[in-house]
């Protein structure tokens, strides 16, 4: 395994524990281990991403909740409301929010929650898209490793995800929201093979 990820736990779904200074929970779901975060990320209020009963496992009086209102307000103690465009600085982190969009049935865009570019204490960047489609924001070099979705309700997304990487070019991106089982590899590889970075596939660990 690459060095950069070491630290970076995939627990399944689109949801992550990255063992950096701050320790950062990202959509912490269903876990099954009770320890405890400095910060929580959440992308949009989806059930599967924003669970009050999962976080209260792993927050302390000191740990930050950071996500977009309908989020926040879901939460009680030190809980931080933010939106696209928002950059804020937290133990140590610096997060700059960006937007989620995909495309309704109309092909309108429809707003999905934020995504979050990640720069640790050691200088480490690391961006969970949420669940976007391509955005303007996504710029060349803007990140170190990227998280990224590459199905939906069982819909498989491997090209438009694989657009995302190659036109950010993070140096590891790695693929989420996918089940993570044996006879989903092909799917995965498939979304391997258009990319043009190093792509590094993790086993959940929730």
């Amino acid at each position: 395994m690459n060095i950069l990820i070491k630290n970076i736990r995939w627990l399944g779904h689109e949801g992550f524990l990255i063992n950096e200074k701050p320790i950062t929970y990202i959509n912490p779901y269903k876990l099954g281990f009770p320890d405890i975060g400095d910060l929580v990320l959440i992308t949009n209020d989806q059930d599967n991403h924003c669970s009050p009963d999962d976080i209260k496992w792993i927050r302390k009086g000191s740990t930050i909740i950071i996500g977009p209102s309908e989020c926040a307000a879901k939460f009680q103690g030190d809980v931080r409301s933010v939106k696209p465009g928002d950059t804020i600085s937290a133990k140590g982190a610096s997060i700059a929010i960006l937007p989620a969009f995909k495309k309704g049935k109309d092909n309108k865009k429809e707003y999905q929650g934020v995504g979050f570019n990640i720069t640790f204490s050691n200088g480490l960047r690391v961006y969970h898209t949420g669940d976007t489609a391509l955005i303007p924001e996504m710029q060349s070099g803007m990140t170190d490793i990227l998280l990224i979705p590459i199905r939906e309700d069982l819909i498989s997304l491997t090209s438009e995800a694989a657009e995302i990487v190659n036109k950010i070019k993070p140096k590891i991106a790695i693929p989420m929201n996918w089940d993570g089982k044996k006879e989903s590899i092909s799917e995965v590889e498939g979304f391997v093979s258009l990319c043009n970075v190093n792509v590094e596939i993790l086993k959940p660990k929730p």
